[in-house]
């Protein structure tokens, strides 16, 4: 697969630094270059809660999960190329 036209990143919490060693390490495994997105925790969001609403009352952190996926899409199209967003987990 010719990864040219794709932008790779993963989801990463600045505390998880446990997970952020796991990853790298996975990543130069496989042979991936991936760019590492600070993972956003639910308190940062800024946006209209009504939005958010069903996310926060079932698990907070899926709020900050998606909104940091969501920048990893915004990244790829800015780069005009297709996304392949990862978790850290």
């Amino acid at each position: 697969m010719n990864l040219e036209n794709y932008y790779t990143a993963f989801v990463n919490l600045d505390h998880r630094t446990d997970r952020l060693d796991h990853m790298t390490e996975q990543l130069n495994r496989v042979g991936l270059n991936a760019t590492r997105t600070r993972g956003m925790k639910p308190e940062e969001y800024r946006g209209d809660f009504y939005k958010v609403s069903t996310m926060f009352k079932r698990t907070q952190g899926a709020i900050g999960c998606h909104f940091s996926q969501v920048q990893i899409m915004k990244d790829a199209f800015v780069q005009d190329k297709h996304a392949i967003v990862l978790e850290d987990d």
